[in-house]
């Protein structure tokens, strides 16, 4: 684990100040999945009620074809042409959505999140067909406007990808808008409301984002604080041992051995009385930077309690384990802390155990063998002890 983590907490309230519409790159993969998820989901739901609104909408279009209104005036047409487009367009998020199965989880998300996009750009574009059929019959612009408003209430859009479907379906409006509507003061009008709404469309679609990454951002903090240790960003103990269970439970099922370290700082009390918790802390942390350049990228480490600190090694046997925890006492031995004008060396006492498959041995009954391994190694100080079986 990074020692860089523990300083996460602080840094998400400043990234969200600095970067009002970005996500940390550390969090972008993960943002972006909960948000197709969240837009997929919205989206099917505002296309299960548009889908129904669209059902009365089309029975009246045969009216007027019975009638003789869809020959007679042509503004009639289009509004059916809006109408099964509006309908064609219900079946991206209810059909075409779901049936995207690629191998690749990235292709997934990739046509997924287009036609995401699609359905949202399609919805500004059939409403604003819709206001232009209105022009020849009461003058409103109030499906366009609907939209705009609607589709700023329904997703989740990133800046860039806000402003390029509205900039779009605006430009649409604005051509067609001026084909069918021949009163230069009404037109007027039209120019002046749609883009008044349409920016405030604009805003509002862009300030829910921005709440999306507040709210993200916060979820990440707290998480953060829930599982890891503030001082040196490791695994606090809780999430340690729920790490450890799940990795011994792999390690049953793929029948391999898993060892784990148990480390204490050598009289670190008289650290703490003759330096000060300053010079401690720093003591702490230099543990988590001897772990990184010590253990593997999947090994980890969590703060077990105090100045006590355990670590998992997965796939490896006892020896192996032996091994990796004189580096690291060897690392900390020659490792010096400055703090202030003063030079501290500290030293470690170090427990190992392993648990083989065959073991049938909790995660509590593991620990303690490590724990008394670590006690024995405390007897002379600097030194590492292996548990027996």
């Amino acid at each position: 684990m990074n020692s860089d983590n523990r300083r996460y907490l602080d840094q998400i309230i400043h990234k969200l100040k600095d970067n009002w519409h970005k996500i940390p790159p550390e969090f972008k993969d993960e943002f972006d999945k909960d948000l197709l998820k969240t837009n997929i989901y919205r989206s099917k739901i505002a296309a299960i009620f548009l889908l129904i609104a669209a059902m009365p909408l089309l029975y009246m279009d045969y009216l007027n074809y019975i009638d003789g209104m869809w020959f007679r005036v042509p503004s009639y047409r289009l509004l059916l042409y809006s109408h099964v487009l509006l309908a064609l367009t219900m079946l991206i998020p209810l059909i075409i959505i779901p049936a995207i199965k690629p191998h690749s989880e990235s292709r997934a998300f990739f046509w997924q999140r287009t036609c995401t996009v699609c359905f949202l750009t399609f919805i500004l574009i059939d409403t604003a067909m819709i206001s232009m059929a209105d022009q020849k019959t009461g003058g409103a612009i109030t499906a366009y406007i609907l939209g705009v408003l609607g589709i700023a209430a329904i997703a989740y859009l990133k800046p860039l990808t806000s402003l390029l479907i509205y900039l779009l379906s605006y430009c649409l409006f604005l051509a067609g808008i001026s084909v069918m509507q021949s009163n230069p003061e009404i037109l007027t009008c039209h120019y002046i409301n749609s883009a008044f709404l349409v920016s405030i469309g604009g805003i509002f679609s862009v300030t829910l984002f921005n709440t999306k990454v507040s709210d993200f951002l916060n979820k990440k903090g707290l998480e953060f604080s829930a599982n890891f240790d503030y001082l040196t960003g490791c695994l606090n103990r809780r999430a340690f041992i729920n790490r450890l269970d799940a990795e011994i439970e792999r390690a049953k099922r793929e029948q391999t051995t898993i060892s784990i370290i148990l480390i204490d700082v050598d009289y670190f009390k008289q650290v703490n009385d003759r330096f000060g918790h300053l010079a401690g802390d720093l003591v702490l942390k230099q543990l988590i930077e001897c772990f990184n350049k010590t253990c593997r990228k999947y090994d980890f480490i969590g703060r077990f309690g105090g100045e006590e600190f355990i670590i998992c090694l997965p796939n490896t046997a006892l020896g192996d384990a032996s091994e990796v925890a004189e580096r690291f006492r060897c690392l900390i031995e020659e490792t010096k802390i400055t703090c202030d004008s003063h030079t501290i060396n500290i030293t470690v006492s170090v427990g190992v155990a392993a648990l083989e498959p065959t073991y049938d041995e909790n995660v509590d009954r593991f620990i303690s063998r490590a724990d008394s391994a670590m006690y024995r190694a405390k007897i002379k100080r600097n030194n590492v002890c292996l548990s027996s079986s």
